[in-house]
């Protein structure tokens, strides 16, 4: 039957394949595939992320703005907001898992580009196209959902994570902004806007994990694992070296406990004790979690 069926089809004009490569799909599949591989450990799955973010920076972008779609050796159409959101989460997650301090610079400086091309000044918020895009009358500007998540909405989360991970209160401030600009929006249809709402348990009480891994690569190993046990949307989960620990934030000062690995999990600006036993920072993130007002 199934051979009778293709022969038939044959006999029609195959149907066109959208070949093009899209920065905001890429983004958001890369950093689904950065953490599915730490998660689940597989690695060739890293791979596969590292090198779709490699052919976006290599063939789509200039001077640090983003062309949104490739095909057949062209890149075309300046990006949109929510090209470079994607990337930036694509970047923020590949940072977390491999420690790669290019993949920081890359989300800091598409942020950058956002700021100076996208930010509406007085109002509040990215609009959906650049101050320089020649070619749309008037420059949209919202957070509501859609088929890929909001501009605005994954940027809060995005500028908290920036935060936590340099120190630099300009992206917090710019993550309260944004809230602001939309809050009448969020008053009038709550149910149309619910990644911006996501967006404000990052902001409310940002989490940030992490594991400072010893020369006891094992013992180190485990602990990470349970930091990935749970499901902990909108943390920043980080695996550090002794020379590495943050300082600034409330990890300031922090340190491995006697040579072993030791994990500190923040909520805000409190953080635990410090935590060397797998099954008790597994159960620290659970009370973290009810805490935050997640199930």
């Amino acid at each position: 039957m199934r051979r009778e069926l293709l022969a038939q089809r044959a006999k029609r004009v195959r149907p066109g394949w959208d070949d093009k490569v899209l920065a905001d799909w890429n983004g958001l599949m890369i950093a689904a595939l950065a953490h599915a591989a730490r998660v689940l450990d597989r690695p060739e799955w890293l791979k596969a992320a590292a090198a779709a973010f490699d052919f976006i920076l290599q063939r789509m972008e200039h001077d640090g703005r983003l062309a949104h779609s490739y095909r057949a050796g062209q890149a075309k159409v300046q990006a949109t907001a929510g090209d470079f959101a994607s990337m930036i989460w694509a970047a923020l997650r590949l940072q977390q898992v491999t420690g790669e301090p290019a993949f920081l610079a890359a989300a800091e400086r598409w942020c950058a580009t956002l700021d100076e091309h996208f930010w509406v000044a007085g109002v509040g918020g990215y609009a959906f196209t650049a101050d320089d895009t020649s070619d749309v009358i008037v420059r949209m500007r919202g957070a509501h959902d859609d088929a890929t998540p909001n501009a605005n909405a994954l940027m809060i989360s995005h500028l908290v994570a920036l935060h936590l991970l340099t120190g630099k209160s300009g992206f917090l401030d710019r993550a309260h902004a944004i809230p602001q600009a939309f809050a009448a929006d969020l008053g009038r249809n709550t149910f149309g806007h619910c990644g911006l709402l996501a967006g404000f348990f990052d902001l409310i009480a940002p989490q940030h994990v992490v594991v400072i891994r010893t020369a006891d690569g094992d013992a180190s190993s485990r602990l990470e694992r349970a930091m990935l046990k749970l499901s902990l949307p909108g943390a920043v989960q980080q695996v550090v070296g002794e020379d590495q620990i943050p300082t600034f934030g409330p990890l300031a000062g922090k340190a491995a406990q006697q040579g072993k690995p030791t994990a500190f999990a923040c909520l805000g600006p409190q953080c635990s004790l410090p935590l060397t036993e797998p099954a008790a920072l597994t159960e620290h993130l659970r009370q973290q979690r009810r805490s935050a007002g997640q199930p």
